[in-house]
């Protein structure tokens, strides 16, 4: 890197250097003594954070020169990456090092000191791309992660916010932050999803019924009120009258579906109500099963 030399080594190793390029074609290089000039890459397609933000700084420090004719702005197309952007500058003017090479070999030097040139822009780029890369990609991957733990589809989350705030206070309570792989602002989705509690998560899990088990749910009811067995099916699904008739409500919390798959179990181990699909009841019990598990998720 040119920062490790003395100035001037530094200087007389960029004048002139894009003619070591190897296969490289410069179209629009300065008609005055292309020799004089040398070019300096910032950052290319791939680049990560870090890049993009030293060469904002070094884009912000360089603009004089730019403006006065000693600095040009350059884009060139990359086979390996796509493209890769920086400058052409002169440095130097009747054997002089030039103040534009100064001043960029002095951010250099700086950069040797410590990368990043300026931490401000930095950080306000990271929450930029962690905020762009929620809307991207997280989201759906936190919601699919979600589902896959607990086994159930999310509820819908119009405003969008319930959501990332589960996300960001479970990622807040185990230290997971956002950090840049090289090329972008990424987070470890799945040691955050680990993390959410069952408590928090239940708001946005869909624990309904379908409309079939819910009519099977609502004829086994029925029937086991006007079953003349009513008291022992309850006791061997060790549920008292109240909370059978609580049931009716069909808040499908796990709790309730627990309750409801002990019901239907002490059913079927009585051999009563024949009456009653038993393919609908199996599916009933399923659903139910699916939703008591979160439980233990």
């Amino acid at each position: 890197m040119m920062a490790t030399l003395d100035i001037e080594s530094a200087a007389r190793e960029c004048a002139g250097n894009h003619a070591k390029f190897d296969s490289f074609c410069w179209y629009d290089r300065p008609d005055d003594n292309p020799q004089e000039w040398g070019i300096v890459y910032t950052h290319n397609r791939d680049s990560g954070i870090l890049s993009r933000c030293n060469a904002e700084s070094i884009g912000k420090a360089l603009a004089p020169f730019v403006e006065s004719g000693d600095v040009t702005e350059e884009h060139h197309t990359h086979w390996a990456c796509g493209w890769v952007d920086g400058y052409a500058i002169r440095v130097f003017r009747n054997g002089e090092i030039t103040k534009a090479f100064r001043t960029y070999f002095a951010l250099l030097e700086r950069m040797e000191a410590y990368p990043i040139l300026d931490e401000s822009r930095m950080e306000a780029m990271e929450v930029e791309e962690s905020a762009s890369a929620w809307e991207d990609w997280a989201r759906d991957d936190f919601i699919r992660a979600l589902e896959k733990r607990f086994g159930v589809d999310t509820v819908s989350d119009p405003d969008k916010t319930g959501i990332k705030k589960l996300f960001d206070d479970t990622a807040t309570a185990i230290c997971e932050y956002w950090y840049s792989d090289g090329s972008g602002m990424t987070v470890r989705i799945d040691k955050i999803t680990e993390a959410v509690e069952l408590e928090s998560a239940l708001p946005f899990l869909d624990t309904t019924l379908s409309d079939r088990a819910q009519a099977t749910l609502s004829g086994l009811l029925d029937s086991i009120e006007r079953s003349r067995e009513f008291g022992l099916i309850l006791a061997g699904a060790s549920m008292g009258s109240a909370h059978f008739y609580s049931i009716r409500l069909y808040g499908m919390s796990p709790r309730i579906a627990d309750e409801c798959e002990r019901l239907i179990l002490s059913v079927q181990s009585r051999g009563v109500l024949d009456s009653l699909d038993p393919q609908a009841l199996a599916d009933l019990l399923a659903e139910l099963q699916t939703i008591a598990r979160i439980l233990d998720a």
